[in-house]
């Protein structure tokens, strides 16, 4: 199991460098929220197939729009997670 883990996160810290270094020439501001919403969707999508769940259509855009918003207005990263899954949940009838 600890394997498993090294290697997630290996693959984890590479996904992250390719990510940032295909973005385009943005300022720090449009790149900070590129990448943070390229890393929800790969989070999103993650916990979706761990659950072995399909979402709603629109239901990834969604939840990282709003983990976005919530990032910008001051919330933690814990506390936006948990505000924008049950916001999720109740937009998508879940």
């Amino acid at each position: 199991m600890n394997y498993q883990k090294g290697l997630i996160y290996n693959i984890a810290k590479y996904i992250v460098l390719i990510s940032i270094s295909s973005l385009p020439a943005y300022s720090a501001e449009e790149n900070k929220t590129t990448f943070i919403t390229k890393m929800c969707m790969i989070s999103f999508n993650n916990e979706m197939k761990n659950n072995s769940t399909k979402p709603p259509l629109g239901m990834a855009s969604y939840t990282c729009e709003c983990f976005q918003k919530k990032l910008n207005s001051g919330y933690s990263i814990n506390k936006s997670q948990r505000i924008c899954k049950e916001l999720a949940k109740q937009e998508f009838n879940l």
